[in-house]
């Protein structure tokens, strides 16, 4: 779910994205004897862009690849089911939008911008659960290519993660 500017469809940091999709995975690796964990999560997001109902206009998509570390707190609140409050802080890589407008193409270059995400995962069962993150991908500067037209575009990108987790032992 993009959110902020990343969501909206006026204004200069206007995004434009659209409800997209989201396949992930986190590595876990608890400190000495504390219940501390550092984990390492890398994420690929795919957002449609709003083309504003214009006829003639396929702006592609959204391809985003954060990759984070940080640090979780796993609670247990119950004989199965937990909660892990995380941080993270790394790179997100952006690619696109790239499409046709009219019979011009549209490109975006790849860019790379500094990251952070705050969330929790849920455990329902030992190998069940559900994820929510916010994650801030930062403003990637991005060179922009339309027919004759080259310009940079720096937007804001953040984001909502709900995600269902299967856990592997």
């Amino acid at each position: 779910l993009p959110t902020g500017d990343f969501a909206d469809d006026d204004g200069a940091d206007a995004g434009n994205a659209e409800t997209g999709f989201m396949i992930g995975a986190d590595a876990y690796l608890p400190l000495g004897s504390t219940d501390f964990g550092w984990v390492t999560s890398a994420s690929l997001n795919s957002f449609g862009v709003d083309d504003n109902g214009a006829d003639d206009v396929d702006l592609g998509r959204y391809w985003l690849l954060p990759i984070m570390t940080g640090v979780s707190y796993p609670i247990a609140l119950g004989p199965t089911m937990s909660v892990s409050p995380m941080a993270q802080i790394g790179l997100n890589l952006a690619f696109g939008p790239n499409g046709e407008i009219g019979d011009e193409d549209f490109n975006t270059s790849t860019s790379i911008s500094l990251a952070f995400s705050a969330g929790a995962n849920m455990m329902f069962t030992p190998s069940l659960g559900a994820t929510l993150r916010y994650v801030n991908g930062g403003e990637p500067e991005r060179e922009v290519e339309q027919g004759e037209f080259e310009g940079e575009r720096d937007n804001p990108m953040s984001f909502l993660q709900l995600g269902v987790l299967w856990r592997f032992r």
